[in-house]
């Protein structure tokens, strides 16, 4: 399993959130340092755009020995495919960098539903609450869409094309235990 970060600093709601202190360390360092738990280093990268204002992320990475690939602004699925032709693997998993409450214990639980899915997610059914959101997905079946992405939005929110697709795709959803816990997205 290759779990992919995507963090920037240029939100327009919240400027700067994935390097935002929280508790003594930027929000993107509790996430690495909780994903660190059950993943290997080399398994583990973050990416964001080359515009300048992300190099924090970039050395935050560097610090914490992991993988930053950065790449197109507006591209951020041309990041995800980059990574996957370059660490090769069955699954990945997309994360948020602006989750540093995130329970890294949501990996193995998507991790142990992926066969024979394409993709399991908490955005489907019974949804967590924000911050606890993972997709893991078939590898094969990103790189195969990828060239069939046409919109902005497929290009920016990755896997937005899949939530599109008709029944050709095997969902599985990662459902929260929790009652009402995703109420009031």
């Amino acid at each position: 399993l290759l779990v992919i970060v995507q963090a920037r600093m240029g939100s327009q709601r919240f400027p700067g959130k994935s390097m935002f202190p929280f508790a003594g360390k930027p929000a993107l360092q509790h996430l690495l340092e909780a994903l660190l738990q059950t993943v290997e280093r080399s398994r583990l990268c973050v990416v964001t755009s080359q515009d300048s204002t992300n190099e924090p992320i970039s050395a935050l990475c560097s610090r914490q020995e992991v993988l930053c690939l950065q790449g197109d602004e507006n591209n951020v699925a041309s990041r995800f495919l980059a990574v996957l032709l370059a660490r090769p693997s069955t699954y990945f998993a997309r994360l948020s960098g602006d989750s540093p409450l995130f329970d890294f214990r949501l990996l193995d639980a998507a991790a142990a539903l992926i066969e024979p899915a394409d993709i399991v997610s908490t955005a489907l059914g019974k949804r967590y609450p924000s911050g606890m959101n993972v997709e893991l997905m078939r590898s094969r079946v990103f790189q195969d869409a990828y060239p069939k992405f046409s919109t902005a939005g497929q290009l920016e929110h990755v896997t937005s094309y899949f939530y599109e697709r008709g029944p050709e795709l095997r969902r599985i959803a990662l459902d929260c235990p929790l009652a009402d816990a995703g109420q009031g997205r």
